[in-house]
C-alpha cells in the first residue's frame, strides 16, 4: 500500500466514510433545538421506566429545522430512567 500526503477526496472515500461524514456535519450543523423533550428528573425519581415515558416522552420525528430524522431525549438521565 503506498501511503500519501494529500487529503481524501469525496471521490476517495468509502460508502462508510462518506455516510459517516454526513451524519458528522449534520449534527455540527444543527442542534435540534427546537424539538428539545423536557424532563423533571426530581420528579422522576421513584418512578418505573412506563411513568416516565408517558410524563416525559422522548422526541422521535422530524427536526423542522433540518428535516433528518431523529430521536432526541432531553438529558441522558432522561434516557436511563426511560429505559428505551
Amino acid at each position: 500500500m503506498i501511503f500519501s500526503n494529500k487529503p481524501k477526496t469525496p471521490e476517495d472515500e468509502t460508502v462508510t466514510e462518506r455516510l459517516e461524514r454526513v451524519v458528522r456535519e449534520a449534527r455540527d450543523v444543527c442542534p435540534h433545538t427546537l424539538v428539545q423533550p423536557t424532563f423533571d428528573e426530581e420528579a422522576a425519581r421513584g418512578l418505573d421506566e412506563y411513568e416516565v415515558r408517558r410524563r416525559w416522552p422522548r422526541f422521535m420525528g422530524q427536526c423542522p429545522t433540518c428535516k433528518g430524522q431523529v430521536i432526541i431525549y432531553a438529558s441522558y438521565l432522561h434516557y436511563i430512567m426511560g429505559d428505551w
